[in-house]
């Protein structure tokens, strides 16, 4: 896989874990996706979201992604059905 997807992020599940509501899918996609998709991110270590003992991880994330709109890189769909991508901010 490696179809684009776009979206609102309407709610941090875990420190790697997403739900987006889609609002693009690319053109060239070869696969079809639903309106919302839970996403786990692949590059999550690469978001500059350093662990703090006061301010977990899960949280860093909410506050970074929490209603924002990002870009998916889907790599994969995992066994329970997540999508596995790079995410980007917009």
């Amino acid at each position: 896989m490696s179809d684009l997807i776009q979206g609102q992020v309407a709610n941090v599940i875990d420190y790697e874990t997403v739900l987006l509501n889609i609002t693009f899918q690319g053109m060239d996609n070869t696969n079809a996706y639903r309106g919302r998709e839970l996403i786990r991110i692949a590059n999550v270590l690469t978001l500059n979201l350093d662990e703090e003992i006061e301010n977990p991880l899960q949280k860093r994330l909410e506050e970074r992604l929490g209603g924002k709109e990002i870009i998916c890189h889907v790599i994969t769909r995992d066994p329970a059905g997540k999508l596995v991508a790079n995410i980007e901010l917009l």
